[in-house]
């Protein structure tokens, strides 16, 4: 396990599978070797002999490509759309947008969040559809000792607690991947801008 120190930017679910070690293309490299070790392309296209041993490692590569831009999930927003469903600072969106110049603070209960992510790489030869590549991304982040700051429907700031985060990557049920990492949430979160609470209709209608 690791902790982070400092977040200058999102944090996706590729930096913490595939962290790079200096180099800018080691993590890409990593997700290629991961694809290429589970054997997936060569049993999906076992039916196709007309294929060479290097048009099946290409299509390893290329089906790397495209898993890599699927792994752009910002685990901050993940966060985030959870929250914005929680009853008690939604509560506080809407008293605080009501009465402008005015903020509050709450003591977040230690709470659990999941997101599972399932997209899917299509294979075509000679326009054909052959196959296609199930990924399978499971997030899990549990948040304890976190305050909030609410002010005028906006979450402003965050103070301390801890985020620890559990992240596996999956293709045709073979593990790519496995990371667990510890952050502090306000390093894990972008507040600029401060994020919006309320919908953007009125917020008076924000549902209990």
């Amino acid at each position: 396990m690791t902790t982070s120190a400092r977040a200058s930017q999102a944090t996706t679910a590729m930096q913490v599978l595939f962290p790079p070690d200096g180099s800018p293309d080691a993590a890409t490299g990593a997700l290629h070797r991961a694809v290429l070790d589970t054997g997936a392309t060569s049993v999906a296209l076992r039916a196709a002999r007309r294929l060479t041993s290097a048009t099946v490692t290409m299509i390893d590569g290329r089906v790397a490509d495209l898993a890599r831009t699927l792994l752009d999930v910002d685990l901050g927003a993940v966060l985030v759309g959870s929250w914005r469903r929680y009853a008690d600072l939604r509560g506080a969106a809407r008293r605080t947008a009501a009465a402008p110049g005015t903020e509050e603070v709450l003591a977040l209960a230690t709470h659990r969040v999941t997101s599972t992510h399932t997209p899917g790489v299509d294979l075509r030869l000679d326009g054909e559809p052959v196959h296609t590549f199930r990924f399978r991304l499971e997030i899990v982040l549990d948040v304890t000792g976190l305050a909030a700051v609410v002010r005028e429907g906006r979450l402003v700031v965050l103070q301390g607690g801890r985020c620890d985060g559990s992240l596996s990557l999956y293709l045709e049920n073979e593990r790519l991947a496995q990371q667990d990492h510890t952050w502090e949430p306000s390093l894990l979160v972008s507040l600029e801008p401060p994020v919006e609470l309320l919908p953007p209709a009125d917020p008076t209608t924000w549902p209990e």
